[in-house]
Parts: structure tokens; C-alpha cells; sequence
């Protein structure tokens, strides 16, 4: 553990406020989960579909969170079809959502974990994970507290065209 425990609830603590603040006027539910520094969100889907989002947050703000879709039921890692399909084209530019990484799909962005090449992600040119809040300029997907990452892949979620695969 890089970052003492009681540091990051502290922390998390903090940004949290505002991250249930944005949970709250989008009509939606955050639970954290202290013991596990993991927080769990259930959103929605343009087609209504449900999705479970799942970020954990040991080591955080040293290293970005590692964030995945879960199955929206049972709250099992499922792979593919947890994850909702982008819409294509994407209308805001690059869309999150690829097929690529330990589990087959990733939500390749700078705030995740899990997008970098040394935690089995497709992203070996980002640097290493401890550069997380210094993306490329170019990034269409900046985001720096809890509240900014749910927004960013929220949004994204609700451009989405269905689920990668049947569940």
C-alpha cells in the first residue's frame, strides 16, 4: 500500500461529498464501501439498460482508481457484457469504451487504472500510473475527483448503443 488507509477514506471522504452531491441531482444512488475503498453506482443506459459501475480506490490520489463494470445484478466481474457499447460514431469525440485489456474491455481513460499497459491495459504510452493526472493534452476524458470521473463515464453510458455482449 502506497498510500496509508486512513489517508485515503480521508480524502475520499472529502471528495465524496460532491460525488454523491452529482449522484443525487442525476437521481442515482453511490454507496462506498469504506472496508474495500470501493464505491458502487448503478446508471443507466440511453435504451434504459441497467449497468453497475465499480471503482476501488487503494493507493488513490497516488494512483488513479481502477474502474469496471460489473454485472448489474449479481455484481460479478462478467467481462464484455457488462460494459455498454459506444455509440459510432461518438458524438463527443473519443469515446471510453474499448475493446482491449485484462478483461477484454477497459474504460480507457487517464483516471483509470486499469487503462494503463503495467495493470494488463492498453496504454504503455501514458507513462507510468503515478503520471495519471498529467494526460496528453489531447485527452477527451480529464478527470481529476471522484465526482468529475463518475460525470465523465456516466456520460458515456448514456451516449451508449446497448451492452457489449448478452449477459
Amino acid at each position: 500500500m502506497l498510500v496509508p488507509i486512513v489517508q485515503v477514506k480521508a480524502l475520499l471522504d472529502e471528495e465524496l461529498v460532491a460525488g454523491r452531491a452529482w449522484a443525487r441531482r442525476q437521481g442515482l444512488k453511490l454507496d462506498f464501501r469504506p472496508e474495500d475503498l470501493a464505491l458502487g453506482i448503478a446508471l443507466r443506459g440511453s435504451d434504459e439498460e441497467p449497468y453497475l459501475l465499480e471503482g476501488v480506490f487503494d493507493d488513490y490520489p497516488t494512483l488513479p482508481p481502477s474502474w469496471r463494470f460489473l454485472h448489474p445484478e449479481s455484481g460479478e466481474a462478467v467481462g464484455p457484457a457488462a460494459y455498454p457499447r459506444p455509440a459510432d460514431p461518438y458524438p463527443r469525440g473519443s469515446a471510453l469504451i474499448i475493446d482491449s485489456g485484462r478483461e477484454g474491455v477497459v474504460i480507457c481513460a487517464h483516471f483509470n487504472r486499469l487503462a494503463f499497459e503495467e495493470e494488463g491495459g492498453p496504454h504503455g504510452d501514458w507513462g507510468p500510473l503515478a503520471n495519471w493526472r498529467n494526460p496528453n493534452p489531447s485527452s477527451h476524458a480529464r478527470a481529476e475527483t471522484v465526482g468529475e470521473m463518475l460525470a465523465r463515464i456516466a456520460l458515456e453510458v448514456s451516449d451508449s448503443s446497448g451492452r457489449k455482449g448478452a449477459l
